[in-house]
């Protein structure tokens, strides 16, 4: 488990989800942890695997690539496995902070946290003050709130009853969450059209991972109908039986990233992509997903633990190319 910028002793600003600035933090581990086992008179074996779910499927993936563009053997990653992370800032994560908001609980939740976070992040970066990007109100609760040495989940509640109370960050009747209320207008405008002068806009592309040859193969995870970190688009509908609700989202992570990579030439055995399918049940109101963001880490940790066991993508489930 890296020890992020942020975090432990250090007492910087987190980069959330900027996986360029992260990567680092992961190398530094994998050093770390071999001067401590040459202390204890242990070995290590020449494999090296790299793993990571949400903020850190996307950090797993910039880790990855670091380390082989390190060009030290040594570094070389043997299979990189990266899950539900947000390979695409500014394409398909952007689009879902834009796009209507599928009412799910745990998106609900997430997203003012994940915007609120994010926000800082990129302030913390490029020095802007907050409040250009985070309308005041929503900028003084989300300063107070990652300022509480809380668990995540008091931190989301916060901002939840925040956004609740002096955004209007619910529609009615249908509960539907409305993340542009918690943002301000200009840079909603600059999210929507990817405008780069905007200072948070560029860096978050900078943290976009989509367009490089990696020489280790990728498998990446995901649940499809994720309505936090969207994995797939709404070209993958939930399979009969499942009901009529579409996958939330116009654009997903991992699809976007499959894409790409099939576009620079690389096949199946260097790239693969498997999204499980999460079933979601209708209540008056308020769809639930039974496998959600959250709970996809247990299917996607499993397939994670067999691909090292397999060094490779050979004989491991995966889907078909995006259509």
């Amino acid at each position: 488990m890296p020890d992020y910028l942020g975090y432990g002793v250090n007492r910087d600003t987190h980069p959330f989800a900027l996986g360029r600035l992260n990567a680092p933090a992961g190398r530094d581990l994998i050093l770390a942890t071999r001067e401590l086992l040459t202390r204890l008179g242990r070995t290590a074996g020449p494999a090296l695997y790299v793993t990571g779910y949400s903020e850190g499927g996307g950090n797993a993936l910039w880790l990855g690539r670091f380390l082989e563009e390190t060009g030290d053997p040594t570094l070389r990653p043997t299979l990189i496995t990266a899950m539900s992370g947000p390979y695409d800032i500014t394409g398909a994560t952007a689009h879902s902070f834009l796009e209507p908001q599928p009412a799910y609980v745990d998106n609900l939740i997430d997203k003012p946290f994940f915007i609120g976070f994010a926000a800082v992040g990129a302030a913390g970066v490029t020095g802007r003050p907050l409040a250009t990007m985070l309308r005041p109100e929503f900028a003084h609760e989300t300063t107070a709130a990652l300022a509480n040495p809380d668990s995540d989940e008091a931190v989301e509640a916060q901002l939840l009853g925040a956004a609740i109370l002096d955004m209007d960050y619910l529609r009615l009747p249908d509960l539907a969450p409305q993340p542009r209320r918690l943002m301000q207008p200009a840079f909603l405008d600059a999210l929507t059209t990817g405008d780069r002068s905007d200072p948070t806009i560029r860096l978050w592309a900078d943290n976009d991972n989509l367009d490089w040859t990696p020489k280790a193969p990728i498998y990446v995870l995901g649940v499809i109908q994720d309505a936090v970190v969207p994995f797939a688009s709404r070209g993958y509908p939930l399979p009969a039986g499942y009901g009529t609700v579409p996958p939330p989202y116009g654009a997903g992570n991992a699809e976007n990233l499959v894409r790409r990579m099939r576009a620079r030439g690389l096949d199946r055995r260097q790239v693969a992509w498997l999204g499980f399918d999460g079933a979601v049940t209708g209540l008056p109101g308020m769809p639930l997903q039974t496998m959600d963001h959250d709970l996809g880490f247990v299917y996607c940790g499993v397939l994670a633990a067999r691909s090292f066991n397999a060094r490779g993508l050979a004989g491991l489930p995966m889907r078909p190319d995006p259509r």
